[in-house]
């Protein structure tokens, strides 16, 4: 189940990252930031938790991973942060 779930978080944070237009060599890492920041959220989630201190420690690591990428690939660090965040904007699960 956490690997459905992994996968579907990758693809909206690249599909996101592609209607934000960001450059084509970043969409995968796009989806990859988004990815981690899901993975680490739900897996808070299932070991109870609460969600708003699971979404700020998810939304911390989705910083701290997105302005890693950006020093490394000298790029911006919104093109990783805002298609990272997107998984974990409520109502997204629907």
């Amino acid at each position: 189940m956490l690997i459905e779930y992994a996968i579907a978080s990758f693809f909206a944070s690249a599909a996101f990252g592609i209607i934000y237009q960001a450059p084509r060599n970043t969409i995968i890492k796009c989806g990859l930031v988004g990815m981690i920041g899901w993975v680490i959220y739900i897996s808070l989630v299932w070991e109870e938790v609460d969600s708003v201190p699971a979404t700020l420690i998810a939304s911390f690591v989705i910083a701290m991973v997105s302005q890693m990428l950006a020093r490394i690939y000298k790029t911006p660090m919104i093109i990783f942060s805002v298609p990272g965040i997107i998984p974990l904007v409520p109502g997204s699960l629907a």
